[in-house]
C-alpha cells in the first residue's frame, strides 16, 4: 500500500531517488541528529497543560459518549484477541494497529460527524522530507481536506509492540517532515506513539517537541470495572479530541465547527 496523494505539499517536488533513507533504516543517532535532540531528553508536559493549550471544539457529554462506545469496544477487542502484552507470544504489531483503530476511527468519525471539518483517517501514509532524502509509511494517518487540490497533516499514530524507542523514532521523524510539508507557521504537529496499554502524546511546532507522561488505557480487570477505566484510564479519548481540534490549524486561534 503506498500513498493516495503523492503530491502532499500540492506543489510539484522532485520525486524520491534511491537514495532517499526510509524511517526504520535510520538509527537513533541519524534521527537525533536531523532532529537535533536526543529522544530520550524531549521535554515533559503534563497531560493537563496540553489538553489546556488545545482547543475544544466538542461537548463533554459528547466525549463522555464517546468513552462508553470505546470501551465497550476495547472490550471486544481484548475478548477476541487478547490484553496486550509482550508475554503473549501471539500479541504482535497488526494487533496493536486492530487495537488502535478501535480507539482512533470512532473519534475521527465522531469528532466529522460534530464539527464539520473534513478530516480523514489514512492507513500507510507515505510521508516524505521536503528535501527527498528521508520518508517512510505511517500506520495511521489523520489529515485535514482544506480543499480538492489541498490537504494538512493532523496527527500521526505509531504503534509498537515492543521497541517503544523505534516507535518514537519514526513517529518524531515523521512529525517533522509532515509539519515541514504543511508549512504552516504556529501550527502544531501531533503524534502518539503507543504500545496497545500506554500512550505517550508529542507535540511539534517546527521547532521544539515536547511529550506528555505514559497515558494507560487498559487494565487486565477492566471488563469488571468500568468506572475505573472511564475515570482513571480514558484521558487518550480526551486527548484525541483536543488534538483533532488543534493539529494542522495555522494561528492556533481558529474555532472549529
Amino acid at each position: 500500500m503506498g500513498d493516495d496523494n503523492p503530491d502532499q505539499t500540492n506543489k510539484k517536488r522532485k520525486p524520491t531517488t534511491n537514495s532517499s533513507i526510509s524511517y526504520s533504516k535510520m538509527t537513533i543517532a541519524q534521527a537525533e541528529e536531523r532532529l537535533n535532540i536526543r529522544l530520550d531528553e524531549v521535554p515533559g508536559m503534563s497531560v493537563g497543560e496540553m489538553l489546556e493549550i488545545a482547543k475544544d471544539s466538542v461537548k463533554k457529554e459528547d466525549v463522555d459518549a464517546m468513552k462508553e462506545k470505546i470501551y465497550e469496544r476495547l472490550l471486544d477487542h481484548i475478548e477476541a484477541e487478547g490484553y496486550p502484552t509482550e508475554a503473549n507470544v501471539e500479541f504482535k504489531e497488526p494487533n496493536v494497529s486492530d487495537l488502535v483503530y478501535s480507539i482512533v476511527a470512532p473519534t475521527v468519525a465522531d469528532f466529522r460527524r460534530k464539527t464539520g471539518r473534513k478530516l480523514r483517517l489514512t492507513r500507510e501514509k507515505r510521508i516524505v522530507s521536503t528535501d527527498n532524502t528521508v520518508l517512510g509509511e505511517e500506520e495511521f494517518v489523520v489529515m485535514d481536506r482544506v480543499s480538492v487540490t489541498e490537504q494538512k497533516f493532523v496527527c500521526i499514530v505509531e504503534g509498537k509492540g515492543s521497541s517503544t524507542g523505534e516507535g518514537v523514532k519514526q513517529c518524531l521523524l515523521a512529525m517533522k517532515d509532515a509539519w515541514d510539508n504543511n508549512a504552516m507557521k504556529e501550527s502544531f504537529l501531533y503524534g502518539f506513539v503507543t504500545t496497545g496499554e500506554d500512550w505517550m502524546l508529542y507535540r511539534y511546532d517546527g521547532t521544539s517537541f515536547v511529550v506528555t507522561e505514559k497515558l494507560r488505557v487498559l487494565f487486565k480487570t477492566m471488563d469488571k470495572d468500568k468506572r475505573r477505566w472511564i475515570d482513571n484510564y480514558s484521558v487518550v479519548v480526551d486527548c484525541l479530541y483536543s488534538v483533532l481540534s488543534d493539529g494542522g490549524i495555522a494561528g492556533r486561534d481558529v474555532v472549529v465547527g
